[in-house]
């Protein structure tokens, strides 16, 4: 299910509230701001993980790109969100680029 962080927290939510709210339900960020690698890091500079749960799939390739880079990597990224929801870390961190894709493990 897709849900809009504007719909549900309001249009003026900040990346920290949208990461807790993923936190909480154990969602993915899909997004194209990439201060969501700074804020859900596999590894935090100070080692305290604050996000649990959530994931993330970023986005750094040109918009127009983004729908392209996805499809073609679909059934690879559905694959391994099955794959880790049933780890000790359940997080998936994606980033999407121009040329392929990273999943940090």
């Amino acid at each position: 299910m897709i849900e809009y962080s504007r719909v549900i927290l309001g249009a003026t939510a900040s990346d920290p509230l949208i990461a807790r709210y993923a936190d909480e339900t154990g969602s993915l960020v899909v997004t194209w701001d990439t201060d969501f690698r700074t804020l859900m890091p596999r590894r935090p500079a100070d080692n305290v993980l604050r996000f649990r749960k959530a994931g993330h799939i970023l986005f750094t390739c040109d918009y127009p790109f983004g729908l392209p880079r996805l499809e073609a990597t679909y059934e690879m990224l559905t694959w391994e969100i099955g794959r880790s929801a049933k780890l000790p870390d359940p997080r998936v961190l994606v980033e999407i680029t121009a040329k392929g894709f990273l999943i940090e493990r």
